[in-house]
């Protein structure tokens, strides 16, 4: 899923935004445990937790979103990944 940036002019911008909102505290909120690699270079933010991988790319003009779940979790990806996006949004 991409998502245009409306609010970064970059996508060093728009990895930092990301970096700082979407955080292992921000997503206690949904009861969600999550690991978090960050790879400033490509730029790459990877979330990873039980059942599921959010691998978030940052290019000049836009974010892809790849969301990875389990089979148990696949009847909630359009909601899970419509959350994201529209939180995304806001941000970026």
């Amino acid at each position: 899923m991409n998502i245009n940036y409306e609010k970064a002019k970059s996508s060093k911008e728009a990895y930092q935004v990301v970096k700082t909102s979407i955080t292992p505290d921000s997503l206690r909120k949904y009861n969600v445990e999550a690991q978090f690699k960050y790879d400033e270079s490509i730029p790459r933010i990877v979330a990873s937790g039980k059942g599921f991988t959010l691998t978030m790319n940052f290019y000049d003009d836009s974010l892809n979103m790849d969301l990875d779940l389990s089979f148990m979790l696949k009847a909630f990806k359009s909601k899970i990944e419509g959350m994201l996006s529209t939180e995304l949004k806001k941000k970026v």
